[in-house]
């Protein structure tokens, strides 16, 4: 099942864009899935070189202004712990949207395709899932547990009506 890409709404975030200082970039539409982030491509010209960012939307959920919140105390606590994640570089946690670091390379499944070492990668994958669980073996952050979440409850009702 193919899901489409939503086109952007240039009206929608022109203010946010402004404020954020992507005014000028050119947008496409990134990825799509079955959660509630949307995505979108910035791409502008920076002296001799072409700059890329994400534009995140949680805008359209109930818990927008809690899960970019969540998203952001998330990142700042694995950067101080030397876990490498996108840097936030403008955020309104009242609107639900980011602009964010774009990290070029794909899923491990396209790192594969590209010749990168299967095992190594997976390495690394534990390596991070091991530090993750020894600088926090309990929910230090107060998230919410999986259950409580609005994932959890859809998921359920694919069980429910499939």
């Amino acid at each position: 099942m193919s899901i489409a890409l939503q086109q952007f709404d240039t009206e929608e975030f022109s203010e946010f864009l402004d404020s954020a200082g992507w005014a000028d970039a050119t947008i496409e539409p990134f990825s799509a899935d079955m959660g509630l982030r949307r995505y979108y491509k910035l791409i502008r010209q920076e002296i001799g070189r072409k700059k890329i960012a994400l534009l995140m939307d949680m805008s359209r959920t109930d818990i927008a202004e809690t899960g970019l919140k969540s998203f952001v105390n998330i990142a700042e606590y694995l950067q101080k712990n030397d876990i490498r994640v996108p840097e936030i570089y403008y955020q309104d946690t009242d609107s639900g949207l980011a602009v964010i670091e774009y990290l070029a390379g794909g899923s491990f499944g396209d790192a594969v395709k590209n010749g990168e070492d299967k095992q190594k990668l997976y390495e690394v994958a534990t390596d991070v899932l091991l530090k993750l669980r020894q600088i926090s073996p309990e929910n230090t952050l107060n998230l919410p547990g999986y259950k409580e979440t609005l994932i959890w409850n859809r998921l359920g009702q694919f069980v429910d009506y499939y």
